[in-house]
């Protein structure tokens, strides 16, 4: 309303120095196995979420931005979101967004706190989305109808094969990495 940036995010397209996610983590057997000899043209980062982190605003803020990241990702197939994000940001992408990110690499303390890198299997978020949460799928879709989701869906599976990891429990308090 008052013609100001509120928040931003970056979303890190493939490029010859490959993700941040995998530059700067070490993947897990199992993700190797997915992303090794996957076409990078499938895969989009998310980076650098800002926002002025005051109130409920901030929520509002940051799911308008997310979602036009998964617009993005839906209208260019691809296949995979991945990110780096601390283990808070973690656990509110799958809490409340129901966005159902998964870890690919160790977590470890970097840059000021517990992080993990994930990712997000386009096809399955559809799928889930839209028989537990269809109106959440709504909102971060926009102007994307279901029936072009689900054609989506069915073209990324039937050309990248999903990646299936463990899912962490960042319920418990854990202690501080030295």
């Amino acid at each position: 309303e008052a013609d100001e940036i509120v928040g931003t995010a970056r979303v890190i397209r493939p490029s010859v120095r490959g993700f941040p996610a995998f530059e700067f983590f070490t993947p897990t057997a199992e993700a190797l196995k997915t992303f090794a000899d996957l076409d990078p043209n499938r895969c989009s980062e998310i980076s650098a979420l800002a926002t002025p982190r005051s109130g409920l605003q901030n929520m509002a803020i940051s799911a308008a931005i997310y979602g036009f990241v998964w617009r993005e990702a839906v209208e260019h197939e691809r296949a995979y979101m991945l990110a780096i994000m601390d283990d808070r940001l973690f656990r509110i992408l799958r809490r409340w967004f129901h966005f159902p990110f998964e870890a690919i690499g160790e977590t470890r303390h970097w840059m000021g706190a517990r992080t993990t890198p994930a990712a997000m299997y386009i096809p399955r978020t559809i799928t889930e989305l839209s028989s537990d949460h269809p109106d959440a799928l709504r909102f971060f879709s926009g102007d994307i109808s279901f029936s072009e989701l689900d054609r989506v869906a069915l073209d990324i599976r039937s050309d990248v094969p999903e990646h299936r990891s463990p899912v962490i429990d960042l319920t418990t308090e854990r202690a501080p990495i030295a």
